[in-house]
């Protein structure tokens, strides 16, 4: 096995990392430091995926661990900032979001035993990314700001809406005994 097949898993176990790292330096006021690894731990997210097709470097292994790393993330960097700055839009989207992984994370757990692929959709993608930009931007800037509250409330319609999404997935696939 080449190195380069290993790449996109370290990332995904780097994106953990970062998380902690993050939420360390948040709690212990060093928000530049603490900007740099949620930078670094959200770009991640796009360099694993990208290695992972170019290179053909998809794995079992990997496609449980990219969804689990942007979950550990986006929980713990959003509830870091919240504990720093509370905000009831980043209160709000915390609450969602944490609601939602858990139930995906749950619902994962039984679909597996009935061996449901488990790609990711396109909106889940997109929230993922707008929840990275809106973790940077409460602590670049401040969750109190106009815009970010905006960037926020699309955070919360666009976890919403995968959260929609991934249940009528959910059942569409138990219905039809596993066959999506």
């Amino acid at each position: 096995m080449s190195l380069i097949k290993l790449v996109p898993n370290v990332l995904c176990v780097f994106r953990i990392i970062s998380a902690f790292i993050s939420v360390f330096f948040l709690i212990h006021e060093h928000k530049l430091i603490a900007l740099i690894f949620i930078f670094l731990g959200a770009i991640s997210d796009f360099f694993d995926g990208y290695i992972a097709r170019k290179y053909n470097a998809i794995s079992k292994i990997g496609a449980l661990l990219d969804p689990l790393a942007d979950k550990i993330f986006e929980n713990l960097v959003l509830w870091g900032v919240w504990f720093k700055n509370p905000n009831i839009i980043l209160f709000i989207v915390s609450l969602i979001l944490t609601t939602r992984d858990t139930v995906l994370i749950t619902g994962s757990m039984l679909v597996l035993k009935k061996k449901v692929p488990l790609n990711p959709i396109l909106i889940s993608k997109l929230c993922t990314s707008v929840v990275f930009i809106y973790a940077i931007m409460c602590v670049a800037l401040s969750p109190n700001l106009k815009l970010v509250s905006y960037v926020g409330i699309l955070a919360i319609v666009l976890t919403t809406l995968t959260a929609i999404a991934y249940l009528i997935r959910y059942l569409r696939c138990r219905k039809s005994y596993g066959k999506c």
